[in-house]
């Protein structure tokens, strides 16, 4: 079978469309006179294809290797199906087509893996990949023997954040602002900034003068803004956007942690989700959740990539979370306690932490036995092994004031269950 082949194999056999071979070289400058003509073509290309793909939210959030998006995307052929409208890829996907072309033009680069370093014996989209360049090709000195890219991040980094791309790069300093330039010179020709705003749709600012704004709210103490204000700054500038799904959501992130230290008013949160596509069970995509709290209320809103905002009530966001039609990223790396939406009931948070939350609460009880001292110290070992966080104690705060119990057995619950259909179900 295709998918069976290995990475070895697809590095010898994969092929690269002609238009997206074009969208990368076509406008290539010569770079002959900037003094490292390597490194400048390396960076060039790299920022290049960063530009022109966009990581799959989907495979992503779906299970990754393991998931339903997997299997369209650890077919070799699909490779040379890859093109600037057809840009959807994950990270061995862009790591071979990245290859390839560094290849053309002369460059070595390296596949590699830091937790398999027989990676290449390995079958096709079957592990994680990285790639890494040596750097004794370049001129000067570097800090370390390669140059480390990740290409899955760096898809949406080019387009949301210019530090955090240059920064994934580990270069140093002098290496950074050459860097920098090559950067600039592939946003100018992908208009990289004329995506994070619709099309045919006018404004009076431009994205940059955005980005200054929330920045000096801030630390200008003449720019007196409302909570309202800001968040209606906010809200417009992300109904603009044209970006793809994943930098869509994370651009919003961008914005929000920009403005979330100046906001007294008003408790906010903003995290990112996933939500169900069609009827498959296992098939999501991102999404990105705002949580408001103020005098008047609680407010929920959605953002459905690239730039639908939409309220949605508790009732319902409930109702979606406890129907997996919504849900966390599941992720390890990724969920901390931190993204809980407040007052919603979650399955996977109830299935993943409960046993926790039962297991801490008791050793707090044992601890009210002891004296001060002896308490004090055994309530600090109960932090580092359990989860006394307060996005926790919060969220099984609001699932006990619903009436949902822990500690009763699973037997006594299911018969509690069953004898009055009007109890709320237990965890």
């Amino acid at each position: 079978m295709e998918e069976d082949r290995m990475l070895k194999e697809a590095l010898s056999v994969a092929k690269i469309h002609p238009a997206l071979d074009d969208a990368v070289f076509h406008d290539m400058p010569d770079f002959s006179k900037t003094g490292d003509k390597k490194f400048a073509d390396m960076l060039y290309v790299y920022f290049k294809l960063c530009s022109i793909l966009d990581y799959d939210s989907r495979f992503w959030v779906s299970g990754e290797s393991s998931g339903p998006f997997a299997k369209e995307h650890n077919k070799i052929s699909k490779l040379s199906k890859i093109t600037p409208e057809n840009n959807l890829i994950v990270c061995y996907e862009f790591n071979v087509i990245f290859h390839k072309m560094l290849e053309k033009i002369g460059i070595k680069s390296e596949i590699d893996n830091q937790t398999n370093k027989n990676i290449l014996l390995t079958n096709y989209g079957e592990k994680h990949i990285d790639i890494k360049i040596p750097t004794e090709q370049f001129e000067g000195e570097f800090s370390k023997g390669f140059i480390p890219l990740y290409g899955y991040v760096d898809v949406n980094s080019i387009k949301i954040s210019d530090e955090k791309i240059l920064d994934n790069l580990g270069l140093k300093e002098e290496h950074k602002k050459f860097a920098n330039k090559i950067l600039q010179i592939v946003k100018e020709q992908a208009r990289i900034e004329e995506k994070k705003q619709k099309k045919n749709q006018e404004t009076e600012q431009k994205i940059e003068q955005l980005e200054k704004l929330y920045k000096q709210l801030g630390e200008n103490k003449d720019i007196a803004l409302t909570d309202q204000e800001k968040l209606k700054i906010l809200f417009e500038q992300v109904s603009r956007v044209d970006l793809n799904t994943f930098a869509s959501v994370e651009y919003m992130r961008k914005l929000y942690k920009a403005i979330d230290s100046t906001l007294t008013e008003t408790k906010t949160k903003y995290v990112s989700l996933r939500e169900r596509i069609g009827n498959e069970e296992d098939c999501y995509d991102m999404i990105g959740m705002f949580f408001l709290e103020t005098e008047k209320g609680t407010s929920y809103i959605k953002l459905t990539p690239p730039n639908k905002l939409e309220s949605i009530s508790h009732d319902d966001l409930e109702k979606d979370f406890m129907s997996g039609k919504i849900d966390y990223i599941h992720l390890k790396h990724v969920f901390r306690p931190e993204f809980i939406i407040p007052k919603i009931e979650s399955p996977f948070l109830d299935e993943k932490y409960k046993k926790d939350y039962v297991e801490y609460q008791n050793f707090v009880k044992k601890a009210s036995l002891y004296e001060n001292e002896d308490k004090k110290e055994l309530l600090e070992g109960i932090k580092e092994t359990y989860f006394p966080n307060k996005d926790f104690n919060d969220y099984f705060d609001y699932l006990i004031e619903k009436g949902v119990t822990f500690n009763k057995s699973e037997d006594a619950q299911k018969e509690e269950n069953t004898t009055s259909k009007t109890k709320p179900q237990s965890l």
